[in-house]
């Protein structure tokens, strides 16, 4: 059985022209198997959503519960493997104090590395981690319909009372989720409610309440087929900026990958590798060709996510010792007409101690292959140690690396929430990869940043070292 449900969604993703989304298909549905206490007796399942296509695992639910826990009961792409046992209660020597009902079941999924129970607590609220709380109900009503298909209604079996809520819902309500509940999130996280109302058929329309139980076997191909596809769209979509934005490349190896629709998510995304560097060896071929003093090239578009914008720290490090937050930051900051604005950042409150300074490291990122010659960096920058009345700080210096023979640096210095403009000018005299970022040695600022990087190349020179000097000619100049 498990083998004919992998082939049925299989089939269903792949045609002879192309790439289609993977489902989960009725013929993946299960005949669930309740678990018992005897060794190896144990079948495992992930729990999915039929009409919010989505399996039990765990989020937040800040409308459900006021709260930014974690561990409500959602639906997502992924879930938690579990498994189903019979309710029934025991004392301490084992012996059976609540005999099963034969309908009401334990759903035990695993969750923060250990089985625990799926429990709900009161008619909105509903958590994967049941910890046996007195006033909770960990017991689920299960209802099997035809085609495998199950509901699962808050079990009056609980001996926890309901409440008067509970009371008056019980007897037309079912787990799920509601399409117009306000804790769908644009992630497609979906969080569940315990007790949906499906007195009316249009509170029914609205209502996700039938469940399937996927095997693990069919799970577990399942997400490699989605993983596959996935990658497959991101390369489908390259392939074809690659033909209209340069069509000079080309794309036929990574095509021949494409269009096998066996090809796996690492050999898809090597492919999609493979054709960004051929782009980019292509580009500083042809965009920089020409440069010179007098006809400098912006060669920022060779940097990844120099001013942020991405809303992240995507293509930069940050490796700064004693830090409490590093990384990306939405804040801006203004000094005149200078502003950083979404920027990259590694921060220590300070609580007016004067010890809590950052530790060594640097935050950086590294331009690919860039040809020898003469370039300029510049960003907007702080370095600060943030306390009423402190000293400039000494030990950060934006930086520049390539190899062994180029490592050129100055200090970085500012007042609190003041950037400042900084720039290099160095050489390298062949074709090499560039660091680029901030420098944190022996630092006394608690708080470094900086934004909107700018590389510029002028072309090959014949003395490496002339261009740096003409940086520090700046440098004093300015």
């Amino acid at each position: 059985a498990i083998l004919l449900g992998i082939i049925s969604f299989m089939a269903t993703m792949t045609f002879a022209q192309g790439w289609e989304v993977p489902k989960i298909t009725p013929e993946d549905y299960a005949d669930v198997k309740l678990s018992s206490e005897a060794a190896g007796d144990t079948t495992f399942y992930y729990l999915y959503n039929i009409e919010g296509d989505g399996f039990l695992t765990n989020g937040r639910a800040d409308t459900h519960t006021g709260q930014t826990w974690n561990t409500h009961a959602v639906l997502n792409s992924t879930g938690h493997r579990l498994f189903v046992a019979k309710y029934e209660l025991k004392d301490e020597t084992g012996t059976i104090t609540k005999e099963w009902d034969g309908k009401s079941v334990y759903i035990i999924n695993w969750h923060s590395d250990s089985w625990q129970k799926v429990f709900a607590v009161d008619e909105l609220r509903m958590y994967v981690d049941y910890a046996n709380q007195e006033d909770a109900y960990p017991a689920w009503e299960m209802i099997k319909e035809d085609g495998n298909i199950y509901k699962f209604k808050v079990s009056e079996s609980n001996t926890a009372e309901f409440t008067t809520e509970m009371k008056a819902l019980k007897d037309y309500s079912y787990l799920g989720f509601n399409i117009y509940d306000e804790d769908w999130t644009d992630s497609q996280r979906k969080a569940l409610t315990p007790m949906i109302d499906v007195l009316s058929d249009e509170k029914i329309t609205d209502a996700c309440i039938t469940w399937a139980f996927i095997p693990e076997a069919i799970y577990d191909a399942y997400q490699t087929a989605v993983t596959n596809y996935n990658s497959a769209v991101k390369l489908g979509e390259y392939i074809a900026s690659v033909k209209e934005n340069y069509p000079e490349v080309s794309v036929s190896a990574a095509e021949n990958v494409y269009n096998n629709t066996a090809s796996t998510a690492e050999q898809l995304d090597a492919a999609n590798k493979q054709l960004q560097e051929d782009v980019y060896n292509y580009r500083i071929g042809t965009e920089l060709v020409g440069a010179s003093n007098s006809n400098p090239k912006d060669a920022t578009s060779f940097m990844t996510n120099p001013d942020f914008e991405t809303g992240d720290a995507t293509g930069w490090t940050v490796d700064v010792g004693s830090t409490s937050a590093s990384g990306y930051q939405g804040d801006s900051y203004q000094n005149g007409e200078v502003t950083i604005s979404n920027f990259i950042q590694a921060w220590r409150p300070t609580y007016n101690v004067d010890a809590n300074k950052l530790g060594d490291g640097s935050i950086y990122t590294t331009v690919k292959n860039m040809p020898a010659g003469k370039y300029k960096i510049a960003c907007d920058a702080i370095a600060v140690f943030q306390k009423a009345g402190a000293p400039m700080v000494t030990g950060v210096y934006m930086y520049v690396k390539s190899g062994e023979s180029v490592n050129v640096r100055r200090e970085v210095a500012t007042e609190d929430q003041m950037p400042q403009h900084y720039e290099i000018t160095f050489a390298i005299n062949e074709q090499a990869d560039i660091e680029i970022g901030l420098l944190a040695e022996s630092t006394t600022a608690s708080w470094i940043a900086a934004d909107n990087f700018k590389l510029t190349y002028y072309g090959e020179v014949s003395d490496p070292n002339q261009p740096v000097l003409e940086g520090l000619v700046e440098q004093y100049e300015g």
